[in-house]
């Protein structure tokens, strides 16, 4: 039996350039940004003084390959979305390069009116309106302990 060598070199440069082409493509399809939303509560220290109220902070990270510009934050209930108009800390929009993270919060008395059941998750949008949920169970956090200082404050009046 004699070996078409040429037929062989062929096969063998089809097999590697279509692997070649595969891995390109998977690479550019899943070469998308991604940020991870984290939320909590929390207070702030300005100039060294602790400021007593309560703050909902984002900590938004680029997580992804490219850069992703924050355009708002917020949330959404049941009937409608909600922004965070002027949040504390960065400026919106802001770009994040991967591995970069940026820092928001607010204390605004209409955001907390916000955080109660009938919402359903806070998030970041990028600037092109994708939307980047924050992870359920700190939001469940969040929810809980809202709703464990506004029964405090009802109990103490």
């Amino acid at each position: 039996m004699e070996i078409n060598w040429t037929l062989l070199i062929a096969t063998y440069g089809a097999l590697l350039s279509t692997g070649s082409l595969s891995w390109n493509i998977f690479n550019e399809l899943s070469n998308k940004g991604k940020l991870d939303v984290l939320c909590y509560l929390g207070q702030m220290a300005i100039d060294g003084q602790i400021d007593q109220r309560d703050h909902l902070a984002y900590k938004i990270t680029n997580k992804g390959r490219k850069p992703i510009v924050i355009g708002s934050i917020g949330g959404e209930t049941k009937e409608k979305g909600f922004f965070i108009p002027f949040p504390l800390g960065e400026k919106l929009p802001k770009e994040l390069k991967p591995g970069e993270f940026a820092l928001f919060t607010s204390c605004s008395p209409d955001t907390f009116e916000m955080l109660n059941d009938n919402l359903e998750y806070l998030c970041a949008y990028d600037t092109l309106g994708k939307r980047y949920k924050a992870n359920k169970k700190e939001f469940k956090n969040v929810i809980n302990s809202v709703k464990s200082k506004r029964n405090e404050r009802i109990a103490s009046n």
